[in-house]
């Protein structure tokens, strides 16, 4: 074999070893472009948790019911440092997101102890003295039933 043909066997052996190099190098930068992707992909999801927390924080801070509603409502491109301000404009527009809130952790079917422990069925069964006596917690327990007034 000649001195010319050993080089040009050398050639392209370097150069099937070059295309192998750099078939290798576009997987790794393809595998971190990946990575790269994930990672902001991650990142944009938490930011955007985040922000949900924030405007249900400063909703429940300023009273809304409703703070996923609030959120829906509020621009997404509302900087953190003016979500109260917004929130604050959007109440006096929608005055029914600070409806009633219900007590916390009452289920509907369960409502909250008077403190007293008197149920209707118990003041249902006083006579007015005793309703007069116990006028206070009487108003309390009705209000809570929204009755207006005793029926027998």
């Amino acid at each position: 074999m000649t001195d010319v043909e050993q080089l040009q066997k050398l050639l392209n052996a370097a150069n099937a070893e070059a295309a192998a190099n750099r078939t290798k190098l576009k997987a790794i930068e393809d595998k971190d472009k990946t990575e790269a992707q994930k990672l902001k992909e991650s990142h944009d999801a938490l930011a955007a948790q985040n922000r949900l927390f924030q405007v249900q924080l400063t909703a429940q801070k300023l009273g809304i019911v409703d703070p996923e509603a609030a959120a829906a409502l509020l621009p997404p491109n509302t900087p953190a440092d003016q979500i109260e301000g917004q929130l604050t404009l959007m109440l006096a527009a929608r005055p029914w997101l600070k409806g009633t809130a219900a007590p916390v952790n009452t289920p509907a079917g369960n409502p909250p102890k008077t403190g007293s422990g008197l149920t209707m069925d118990q003041i249902k069964a006083m006579t007015p003295d005793e309703i007069n006596t116990r006028w206070a917690e009487v108003e309390v327990v009705m209000k809570q039933a929204g009755k207006t007034g005793i029926t027998p």
